[in-house]
């Protein structure tokens, strides 16, 4: 196993990763999967990826800035595959119109990522297990179909951990339903689900969101989750500027600690 730089652009020279011209280009992808080979990791240097595939078994594809490498266009972004787990740590995800993340591998993770769409389906859980940690989801709606499925009425995460899910754009002008399917072991623990509309109008459905949550947070997220579950809270987690992608919490946020490390 190894250490492999990538670049959008250069080529493979002597792989320190310090500037585009000596990282491995894009197109080589393959050949750094090859060179990091399982329990490895591919180094993204900052700059812009097409969607793809990355379901090089047992390989950590990270962006070397947290969100500096940024996956779009207007194909699928595709983690793992039924038989090959992958982990996919610090990327920011652009997805296009029509496009979806697919999630496969009983154990892939994908953590401290940045995914921001304006799709329905926005994960499809293809496989049972994975994890999604640590991860802020912007979902800027723009029609009145599922805008969140969190797993799959056959498939489901094994975990869903500190990430924050947001609905933007809305403001009243449509509405969309949110599923998190739990016939799986799907839990969401230490996270915040909210939707800026100020009507609270947007959400219309959302299957077992707070009853099946635990030191969650949920604001405007429609009349099924106001209640239940374990140590959630049912208030505004008070971001700093939420309107301009300022997502840290205000000091007087009702989130901060409140937690849970079990």
């Amino acid at each position: 196993m190894a250490i492999v730089y990538i670049s959008p652009t250069g080529g493979a020279v002597t792989q320190d990763g310090l500037t585009a011209d000596t990282a491995y280009p894009y197109s080589s992808l393959s050949t750094a999967e090859t060179q990091a080979q399982s329990g490895g990791t591919i180094l993204f240097t900052n700059g812009t990826y097409a969607n793809g595939t990355l379901d090089a078994s047992g390989v950590t594809y990270e962006a070397v800035n947290i969100h500096g490498a940024v996956f779009s266009g207007s194909g699928d972004l595709t983690l793992g595959s039924s038989s090959n787990s992958v982990t996919a740590r610090k990327l920011k995800i652009e997805l296009g119109s029509g496009s979806r993340v697919g999630f496969y591998g009983a154990t892939t993770l994908m953590d401290q990522c940045h995914l921001t769409t304006s799709n329905s389906f926005v994960i499809n859980v293809q496989t049972v297990g994975g994890k999604i940690t640590n991860t802020l989801i912007e979902n800027n709606v723009t029609d009145t179909s599922y805008a969140f499925r969190l797993g799959r009425a056959w498939n489901s995460l094994s975990e869903f951990t500190g990430n924050t899910y947001i609905v933007t754009g809305l403001n009243g002008a449509g509405v969309t339903n949110i599923d998190f399917f739990t016939s799986g072991p799907t839990v969401a623990k230490n996270c915040i689900f909210m939707s800026d509309d100020t009507a609270n109008t947007v959400i219309t459905s959302a299957e077992n969101t707070a009853s099946s949550s635990t030191n969650c947070c949920f604001f405007q997220f429609g009349s099924g989750n106001t209640s239940g579950g374990t140590n959630n809270k049912f208030e505004d987690p008070l971001f700093v500027d939420s309107a301009n992608g300022d997502f840290r919490l205000r000091p007087s946020s009702p989130c901060i600690n409140a937690g849970t490390a079990s």
